[in-house]
């Protein structure tokens, strides 16, 4: 089951800023609304969220959600 677009920015927005990231406004990739990409403010890093991952995808991914602002 897809999850929503604005629960996953959501969430990636929660786990970067547990990271020390302030993200940027989203931009929406495509027109069914399945794919949308961010960056932090201070230092650049990005979030990409997907609502319907293909089996080797994953959700929300990127340095954001996996690093620390530097």
């Amino acid at each position: 089951m897809a999850r929503s677009l604005l629960g996953l920015m959501l969430s990636a927005r929660r786990s970067a800023r547990l990271r020390g990231h302030q993200l940027g406004n989203w931009e929406v990739l495509d027109a069914a609304r399945d794919r949308a990409r961010t960056h932090c403010r201070k230092c650049g890093m990005g979030v990409d969220i997907i609502r319907r991952p293909a089996p080797n995808e994953i959700d929300v991914a990127g340095q954001a959600v996996a690093l620390n602002c530097q």
